[in-house]
């Protein structure tokens, strides 16, 4: 999998997610997502249409995280700042962790994921 870093300025870590799934450039898959991006990224239900715009099969729907170990396989997942600084998605694959920022503040919970089939 090739890592893709998500611009500093844009909340595009959901973007960038999908395209290292994906495997195409983060513009291809920003542009596929022109419409479905607010001025603070993708929620829940627009990262899934994302992938499914870019051929990607995932699990019916996103899944509460009990145990972070228990992830296996290939996964998007949501963290989330526990006094609502924001959230941020981040790629489980193959037990290694893909951050589009880079290292995310270990402030951020995991809270839900969403398989990637």
């Amino acid at each position: 999998m090739r890592y893709i870093r998500q611009p500093k300025d844009k909340p595009y870590c959901g973007h960038a997610c999908v395209a290292m799934i994906a495997g195409k450039s983060l513009p291809k898959i920003v542009k596929l997502a022109a419409d479905l991006t607010s001025e603070y990224g993708l929620g829940k239900r627009r990262i899934k249409e994302l992938c499914k715009r870019a051929g990607i099969k995932t699990g019916k729907r996103w899944t509460r995280i009990k145990k972070f170990r228990h992830i296996k396989g290939t996964a998007i997942i949501l963290l989330r700042h526990p006094i609502g600084y924001g959230s941020h998605y981040t790629l489980s694959h193959e037990g290694r962790i893909y951050d589009p920022l880079g290292v995310t503040s270990i402030s951020f919970k995991p809270v839900s994921y969403l398989e990637i089939i």
